[in-house]
């Protein structure tokens, strides 16, 4: 059987993981219960990039937030994109 293949943005996760968000939370909880999240390099990139920003102290500390984009970083599926072939390939 096929396994289902999710991506979220930078937005989708900020919502999910620093806001709380009801939907995107719900939408990343329900896509680890029924496939597999994948990203992209530069999705991760900004991810960090922007997760890892002083203002958002408030919401989580640094220590919580390094640990969770270490765990992300090990744990979803990655695409990369081929430019020269144009499409996708799944690692």
């Amino acid at each position: 059987m096929k396994k289902n293949r999710f991506i979220f943005d930078t937005n989708a996760l900020l919502s999910a993981f620093l806001l709380k968000s009801k939907s995107n939370t719900l939408a990343f909880d329900k896509a680890l219960e029924t496939g597999e999240i994948i990203s992209s390099e530069a999705i991760n990139k900004e991810f960090t990039n922007v997760f890892l920003r002083k203002k958002f102290d408030r919401y989580a500390p640094l220590s919580k937030r390094l640990a969770l984009v270490e765990l992300l970083e090990t744990q979803l599926g990655e695409i990369r994109i081929l430019p020269a072939a144009g499409f996708i390939a799944l690692f």
